[in-house]
């Protein structure tokens, strides 16, 4: 069955239309809608980083007319563990979660439907290969350490929320989250067991935070407006400056 017709408009799909099988790998091109019918539950797997609400409220950008039927982009992955109705999304949740609201949307996706989780893994990295992804996401040991980070990175947006950018590149008034989740956070040299330390490591951020500014000031850096209306200066700090800050913060308790 064809995806589009002469006019470029979507062709009208049965509830699912199975693009490829082999073994325990299946590939539909089906209406979210059908999507969340046929499965009990759609979430996030746990080893992926939280998803970011900045790019989600980016890609809904696309959609405007939840009756019409858009095209998502790319291939979504999921993983099904046999014998049940759960779809873990390890790849494009961004995207999915984007749709939820647009359930007409049409969207490609393949489904790995095994008990092995290691296989999800191995594929997990494959398709980010050229993206870095820190190891701890796909280690279970390290999910302490995951909990930590995670709830850092929310008082982080909720402390500068207008300097988020989904550009991995941002500009120097604004933070990248992933970046700084690889970059910074994740790469912290600290006791993670320390009780409250995700309140420690996110007040070590806001002296560095404070202390960038004062620095600017005194020695008359040139900085955005934007930087003065938030408040946010750490774009201002290299990467390792920043982690050895914190770490010494944490050290001199």
């Amino acid at each position: 069955m064809g995806i589009f017709s002469t006019k470029k408009k979507f062709v009208s799909l049965t509830k699912v239309s199975v693009i490829y099988i082999s073994n325990d790998i299946t590939i539909t091109f089906q209406k979210i809608k059908d999507i969340q019918t046929e499965y009990t539950k759609i979430e996030n797997w746990k080893k992926n980083r939280v998803p970011d609400n900045v790019r989600i409220k980016q890609i809904a950008l696309n959609y405007t007319d939840p009756c019409k039927e858009y095209l998502v982009d790319g291939l979504v992955s999921a993983w099904n563990p046999k014998g049940t109705q759960i779809l873990y999304i390890y790849d494009g949740i961004h995207r999915y979660i984007a749709s939820q609201k647009f359930s007409n949307n049409l969207m490609l996706l393949k489904i790995i439907t095994t008990d092995n989780e290691d296989l999800i893994i191995q594929d997990f990295k494959k398709i980010n290969k050229s993206v870095s992804i820190p190891y701890l996401f796909l280690e279970d040991y390290n999910e302490l350490k995951i909990i930590v980070c995670n709830s850092v990175m929310d008082m982080f947006i909720k402390e500068w929320p207008d300097n988020q950018s989904a550009s991995r590149k941002p500009w120097a008034c604004n933070y990248n989250k992933d970046t700084f989740f690889e970059n910074v956070l994740s790469e912290l040299n600290v006791d993670f067991t320390l009780p409250n330390i995700d309140k420690l490591i996110f007040d070590a951020i806001r002296v560095t935070n404070q202390y960038t500014k004062q620095y600017t000031l005194d020695h008359k850096i040139k900085i955005y407006k934007k930087s003065e209306t938030t408040g946010f200066y750490l774009a201002y700090v290299g990467s390792n400056t920043l982690k050895y800050k914190i770490e010494q913060c944490i050290k001199n308790l």
